[in-house]
């Protein structure tokens, strides 16, 4: 149950930051603040270090294998991400690179996440 708990806090530390820079610089958008191609850079850096963060949290709070669960992490976001891309619009070969750069972010989140554990 605890690490059902701790996959459901790391899923939160990603998912809650994208949908308020989606919102907020969606927004800056549809005023003509920032221009398109801003937007999705920005929002694949926020994506990229709420991965990274989700992981981190992740391989903090488990005993061992960090890489292990940074890596379920990050492909349970992806799958969330893959499922919701595919219910919105297409998918592109760029998508999957997408997916796959965030899995490694997280992946990389675990491992350091488990060398900072006291």
């Amino acid at each position: 149950m605890k690490k059902f708990k701790n996959i459901l806090k790391s899923f939160l530390i990603f998912i809650i930051p994208i949908l308020i820079s989606v919102f907020v610089f969606s927004t800056l958008n549809y005023f003509n603040i920032i221009g398109y191609k801003t937007l999705y850079i920005i929002i694949f850096i926020i994506s990229l270090i709420s991965s990274f963060l989700s992981g981190f949290y992740m391989g903090k709070h488990s005993d061992n294998k960090g890489l292990i669960r940074g890596m379920v992490v990050g492909l349970i976001n992806s799958l969330f991400l893959l499922i919701f891309s595919l219910i919105i619009s297409d998918i592109t070969i760029y998508s999957f690179l997408y997916y796959f750069i965030l899995i490694l972010a997280s992946i990389s989140g675990g491992i350091l996440g488990i060398n900072k554990k006291k």
